[in-house]
């Protein structure tokens, strides 16, 4: 039978848990606010990012973009799934309902499969559905770790393009809901074929005016690809 005094130790040690509990949160709380700070300053970015894609396609008369896999089936293509988790804790189900969405979401998705996974969490929760990942990143502990990943991943994407490993890339990530809370969502990111160029063109040019490309084309390409790549990315 306890006595009163290790009643009053254990009612102190679940006050002393609450306040780290706390603590936690509010610290994980302000985490997410500087990344979801970053992230709408990136918006205004990216939409004029992307009309300058379009604006280069009116400038050049571009009709059409020629797929790089045409030649190739569907069961063929190799598909990379990168898959964004966390490491955090009292994330509840952040990396469970992600899991989950992936494994649902590529067994639509014809072709053989590769993952890349931010996140270690995650990556377990993956493994034991069956999926195993080529490639682990580490999830950014702070926000100045966000764009050498960034960077890294770009990089590697570009390599394997370039050797014809993979056709196909697509993100997973939460995002927030209106109100509270996240969904997981998934968003085609390479190649950009017409598919790509047919949902750019969603955004629509402001004015009456058609653009001109001031210097030389394909250097302004490159840099406006570059900047949707990695906005697209962040």
């Amino acid at each position: 039978m306890d006595t009163l005094k290790n009643l009053r130790n254990k009612t102190q040690g679940a006050k002393d848990l609450k306040s780290v509990v706390s603590a936690m949160k509010s610290l994980a709380g302000s985490n997410i606010v500087q990344y979801e700070t970053a992230v709408s300053s990136l918006a205004d970015y990216y939409h004029t990012i992307a009309l300058g894609i379009i604006a280069y396609f009116m400038a050049e008369n571009i009709q059409g973009i020629q797929d790089p896999n045409e030649h190739k089936t569907k069961s063929d293509e190799t598909v990379c799934a990168i898959v964004f988790g966390t490491d955090q804790g009292l994330v509840a189900q952040f990396n469970d309902e992600m899991a989950s969405f992936v494994v649902k979401s590529l067994q639509e998705i014809p072709g053989k499969k590769e993952l890349w996974v931010i996140g270690e969490r995650v990556q377990l929760l993956l493994s034991d559905e069956g999926f195993k990942s080529s490639k682990l990143f580490p999830v950014p502990n702070d926000l100045s770790a966000v764009t050498p990943l960034v960077t890294e991943i770009l990089k590697q994407s570009r390599e394997s393009q370039q050797k014809q490993e993979i056709s196909s890339f697509y993100i997973f990530h939460n995002q927030p809901k209106e109100g509270a809370g996240y969904i997981p969502v998934m968003q085609r990111f390479l190649p950009l074929d017409e598919r790509w160029k047919n949902t750019l063109q969603e955004v629509h040019w402001p004015t009456k005016l058609l653009p001109q490309i001031a210097g030389n084309p394909m250097q302004t390409l490159i840099a406006l690809i570059n900047g949707y790549l990695f906005t697209s990315l962040f």
